[in-house]
């Protein structure tokens, strides 16, 4: 295998021997290349059998893209079965299925949140519906936790609402009557399994010699004692990660599971990825000086070998309204003119500028809304990333519900579909569409991806449900759609755009204060995942005044903003599009 594309340190954490490796990977350092090359050297240079390597990151689609990777790496014609890559949630389905478990189902967030609101009648207790999903977070906290109902009595912070860890035993209860499992159980189970099944942990130790395991400053206490258990501690393994990265405090993850495993593992080795090929000396400079204004950050000392514009563009808007045409504006300008887009480039860049290029990041999804109205307005193409898959969405809901009925099943999944497409009224809650000018039965959008999915699938109708089952709303993040992306911040990391407009940097947005107290380390953590998602530019805007949740708001600009030196950045005047405003236009079908 040819190592000269490698950096000295990736080429040191590619060929490690003798014991656990911690690599911390500041963004755009190469982390999947490293990732990708160090199972190849297993199984090319150290002989180890494929199927005896588990790697374990967070999404699907970054599963898939792992697994490309690693097959143009390797022979195609060895005759082995490849490494396992894939997610927590889909290791810990799959473990324990084939352990005690082959009659449990997954059910779906709505299907899990059916099942709360019926423990919440079982028990007489009326709760306003607003405080259901939030009843839901605490117990996905709490099974993130590997706290059980009897252990969440006495967190901290959370007397507001006494009965709640009575309405956890309740569900759970309920879940455990009808076999069935909801998210948050699949890591909660299998970390217990393992932990009181010292046998059965040994096996599956034995199993997987290997352990690769990434993005692990996203990693709650569940995941972390899941990986510690099936790792162990003077085996070979890896983590890699980015503690600087580390932004879903609310789900119970946190860059301190990196200080714990230097504590529990004290052999461990460690190696710094420090070259990024992502981000400009510019934007680079402006990012490193936002993250060392934190006590806490990591201190990578990053460098870089492309050059870009001197300055980030920094906008201050009248309002709310305004930042989003200027939005418009500035991509239209970018383009050369929506009138003239067709589905190749525009622009006069030294290479041609698309609308993929372009993405359009902000804190809320609020903020997001307005954006795509005026959008609309202006005819600019765009794709919102949301949070949630496509397949989330009641009618395949249903149809899922008829699909699983028809297990065991011998034909294909695309026949399965079609069946139940075909024959609703067979298939309990699977209702017949009818509707104005249309046939019986006529898919929807999401049912012909449905179909495109199904098609495509190979394997048996119950591993195409299981699939199914573990997609999130990034797996369905379509990268080379010719449209500007509009995402949160959240939804960001990992991705990588040739231009970033970072919106709303405002005070009371980033940080975050307009609701309460959120932690301003993770929100500057945060401002730096927005940051360095830019290959090329990124522009920074915020506005004065702005509406949110019923409540108008006067807006300073954001102290993050103020960390960045005045030489790197620049005041972007009104551009002369926004006066005045041009005329709508409907927004352009590119296919």
């Amino acid at each position: 295998m040819d190592q000269a594309a490698l950096t000295p340190q990736q080429r040191q954490a590619v060929t490690h021997r003798g014991g656990p490796l911690m690599v911390l990977a500041g963004p755009g350092t190469g982390k999947t290349r490293t990732l990708t090359y160090r199972l190849a050297h297993l199984v090319l240079e150290q002989g180890l059998p494929p199927k005896n390597i588990l790697a374990v990151t967070f999404t699907n689609q970054a599963a898939e893209e792992m697994r490309v990777r690693v097959a143009q790496l390797l022979p195609r014609d060895s005759g082995s079965a490849p490494p396992w890559i894939t997610t927590f949630h889909g290791f810990s389905y799959r473990l324990l299925r084939q352990s005690f478990f082959s009659n449990h189902q997954l059910l779906s967030e709505n299907e899990a949140l059916a099942v709360l609101s019926s423990s919440l009648r079982d028990r007489q207790q009326k709760f306003p519906p607003k405080l259901l999903k939030e009843l839901s977070r605490r117990i996905s906290l709490a099974k993130g936790s590997l706290l059980t109902p009897e252990e969440a009595d006495h967190l901290p912070g959370w007397d507001d609402l006494p009965e709640w860890p009575a309405v956890y035993r309740t569900y759970q209860d309920r879940l455990s009557d009808k076999n069935w499992w909801d998210f948050d159980d699949l890591i909660q189970q299998t970390a217990f399994l393992l932990q009181e099944q010292p046998v059965f942990r040994k096996q599956w130790q034995l199993r997987y010699p290997q352990v690769l395991v990434d993005e692990f400053q996203d990693l709650n206490t569940a995941q972390y004692r899941l990986f510690r258990l099936l790792a162990g501690d003077h085996r070979e393994w890896l983590v890699i990660g980015d503690p600087n990265q580390a932004i879903y405090g609310f789900r119970g993850a946190g860059a301190n599971f990196f200080d714990l495993l230097r504590e529990q593992v004290p052999q461990l080795t460690e190696i710094h990825l420090e070259d990024t090929f992502r981000l400009n000396q510019t934007i680079l400079k402006a990012s490193s000086q936002v993250i060392s204004a934190s006590s806490r950050a990591f201190p990578y000392r990053m460098k870089t070998a492309k050059i870009g514009d001197p300055t980030l563009p920094v906008a201050g808007l009248s309002s709310a309204e305004e930042e989003a045409r200027y939005l418009a504006a500035l991509i239209e300008q970018r383009l050369g003119g929506f009138s003239f887009l067709t589905s190749g480039s525009a622009g006069t860049e030294e290479q041609p500028v698309s609308l993929a290029d372009f993405a359009v990041l902000y804190r809320l999804h609020a903020q997001g809304e307005l954006i795509g109205r005026v959008f609309d307005e202006k005819g600019v193409p765009y794709k919102k990333v949301q949070e949630r898959h496509w397949s989330d969405c009641p009618e395949v809901r249903r149809l899922f519900a008829g699909l699983k009925s028809l297990l065991p099943f011998q034909g294909t999944p695309l026949k399965a579909v079609d069946q139940v497409i075909a024959h609703p009224s067979r298939y309990p809650g699977v209702p017949q569409r009818r509707s104005a000018g249309t046939e019986p039965n006529q898919p929807t959008e999401a049912l012909k991806k449905l179909r495109l999915l199904a098609a495509t699938f190979r394997g048996g109708l119950e591993s195409f449900l299981e699939i199914l089952s573990l997609q999130t709303g990034l797996d369905s993040y379509e990268p080379d759609q010719e449209n500007v992306k509009l995402l949160t911040l959240h939804a960001a990391k990992g991705l990588e755009f040739r231009f970033v407009i970072l919106t709303g940097c405002e005070a009371n947005l980033l940080p975050l204060t307009v609701f309460g107290e959120s932690d301003p380390e993770e929100e500057r953590r945060l401002f730096y995942v927005g940051l360095t998602r830019a290959t090329q530019n990124i522009f920074l805007t915020w506005a004065k005044k702005r509406r949110l949740h019923g409540q108008t708001l006067w807006q300073s600009p954001s102290p993050f903003l103020g960390d960045i030196e005045e030489m790197l950045k620049s005041n972007v005047p009104l551009p002369e599009a926004l006066k005045p405003d041009r005329p709508r236009r409907r927004q352009l079908s590119l296919f």
